[in-house]
């Protein structure tokens, strides 16, 4: 059932041009659909090849080119969400943006080991795991509660009945009245919701399509057949019991 979902997703994204960033779900992975690397430790982790800082090369530690392949990865899948344009959550991009560039800037840090400056939190150490993985939920979380604000925007029948619970039991109010921008992790505990509501939008949208481009069947046919076969049996019989009148 994920793997289907996550293809319709897919499917459904390029087919309107939309923002939506399906096929990187698969990648980065949320509570309900997948696995989630972003918040998994460098550890499990596939080790990488030698990297070298760009600034110094020096080399990187194994540790420190997992936590830029995933501070990147986060980037990449979600960039371009901050390009939606919302009318009542306008500040919205801004704050994706925003989420981007600090991690942008954390990149910079590991590969000049400029900790002193770029970590002073922790005393100028190296970025611990739970940093990385506060940056990179920042970025989804924003890009997720985006992406379901667009579709309260553009479909609010269809969000209504989905916050509801009429489409999905288990959501029956709009999280994003509850958002609240500004954590460092933002609000990773929502994002099995916002992204159970993209999965169903994407699902229901694409059943629309599929069945708009339907080819009529055989039986639809010769119902519709019968159905005109029986109106003109009607109006010959009318017109043969009409009395001749005539002189």
């Amino acid at each position: 059932m994920t793997k289907k979902t996550q293809l319709t997703l897919k499917n459904y994204e390029h087919k309107n041009n939309r923002h939506w960033v399906a096929s990187g779900l698969t990648a980065l992975g949320v509570t309900v659909l997948a696995i989630s690397p972003l918040v998994t430790t460098t550890a499990s982790v596939l080790q990488p090849t030698t990297v070298f800082a760009t600034d110094n090369a020096r080399n990187l530690t194994v540790t420190e080119q997992l936590q830029i392949a995933r501070l990147q990865a986060a980037i990449t899948t979600y960039q371009t969400v901050a390009n939606i344009q919302l009318r009542n959550e306008a500040g919205w991009p801004a704050q994706l943006t925003q989420a981007i560039v600090d991690a942008q800037s954390m990149i910079q840090t590991i590969q000049t080991a400029s900790y002193l400056t770029g970590n002073r939190d922790r005393g100028g150490q190296p970025f611990g795991d739970d940093q990385v993985t506060n940056a990179t939920n920042r970025i989804m979380s924003y890009a997720l509660a985006i992406q379901v604000a667009q579709i309260r925007q553009d479909n609010p029948t269809w969000y209504a009945k989905m916050t509801s619970g009429a489409l999905a039991s288990n959501i029956t109010y709009d999280p994003l009245t509850s958002i609240a921008f500004g954590a460092q992790d933002g609000f990773p505990w929502m994002q099995g919701m916002l992204q159970q509501i993209l999965a169903v939008y994407a699902d229901n949208m694409a059943n629309d399509v599929v069945n708009s481009d339907a080819p009529v069947t055989s039986s639809a046919a010769d119902a519709s057949d019968a159905t005109s076969s029986s109106a003109v049996d009607e109006s010959d019989a009318t017109v043969s019991a009409t009395p001749d009148v005539s002189v």
